[in-house]
């Protein structure tokens, strides 16, 4: 294990509705970031981002993984530890994370967030941001994955991590201007709020 990637603590039992900075601003048209930025390459396999949705309380980006035909039966977003097994991270998974300027990380293998909720509270915000997968699959040596990210970075430099054992990836980042993400949240257009 890296300095980076942790494993996600126990889960909660039951879980209420889901809070707001659990996913994008209902209503609302988000504007469009280029990240175009290659994550990691070997001479078989790379991990890119393309563009993120910019909504006024956070972000969807997609990881697209393309992989030489030895690697396709790979499943890089889908490998999970046995029940025996908690607080492992296989070396088969792909782990994608982010880091904001102020040092603060969110990553696909350390839900942090997820013992924050908690069914007794009307669910406040975390201290920390929060990178849960949305959707995404693939195969034959092309896989995409969906991420939502919580909240908007601050002013500064906005890290791109990711890690993949099995690939031969090592830890890798890539800086994403996080004053560019804010404008585009900015530019987000909420069309009708949400009845609640």
């Amino acid at each position: 294990m890296t300095e980076f990637f942790e494993p996600s603590p126990p889960r909660p039992r039951e879980r209420q509705e889901s809070p707001s900075w659990l996913a994008s601003a209902r209503g609302a048209i988000p504007g469009v970031a280029a990240i175009e930025t290659i994550l990691a390459r070997t001479d078989a396999v790379g991990v890119s981002v393309a563009s993120a949705l910019v909504y006024p309380n956070g972000l969807e980006f997609e990881v697209v993984v393309v992989a030489e035909d030895e690697w396709t039966k790979l499943d890089p977003f889908f490998s999970r530890p046995d029940e025996d097994e908690e607080g492992v991270i296989l070396p088969s998974l792909l782990r994608i994370g982010v880091e904001y300027a102020d040092g603060r990380k969110a990553m696909n293998t350390g839900e942090r967030w997820a013992s924050w909720l908690d069914e007794e509270e009307d669910n406040p915000a975390p201290p920390d941001p929060i990178l849960l997968g949305r959707s995404g699959g693939g195969g034959g040596g092309h896989w995409a994955y969906r991420f939502w990210l919580w909240p908007l970075p601050p002013p500064g430099p906005m890290y791109l991590v990711c890690e993949w054992p099995d690939a031969d990836i090592p830890l890798t980042r890539r800086e994403v201007d996080g004053k560019s993400i804010i404008e585009t949240g900015a530019r987000a257009q909420t069309l009708f709020e949400s009845a609640e």
